[in-house]
Formats: C-alpha cells, structure tokens, sequence
C-alpha cells in the first residue's frame, strides 16, 4: 500500500531559488500563496 507523506508546505519568505536569488516580498504570486497558507492555518 501507498503512504503519501505529510509535508508542511515552505513559506514563501524562506523559499529559495536554484541561483541563490530571493523572492521579491512584494511579488502578487508571494502575496496570494500568504492569503493562501493564512487561510488554510
């Protein structure tokens, strides 16, 4: 039988980018995915 781990999803202020940038905080993407996690907790 299959048993699909739970993972807690990576907060959009630590995710991080394969070329070591950040993710601009006023990005509408980062916003939405904050509303969303926000919503969901």
């Amino acid at each position: 039988m299959y048993r699909k781990e739970e993972s807690t999803p990576i907060p959009p202020s630590n995710f991080e980018l394969p070329f070591e940038g950040k993710l601009s905080s006023d990005n509408r993407w980062i916003i939405m995915a904050d509303l969303i996690l926000r919503v969901r907790i």
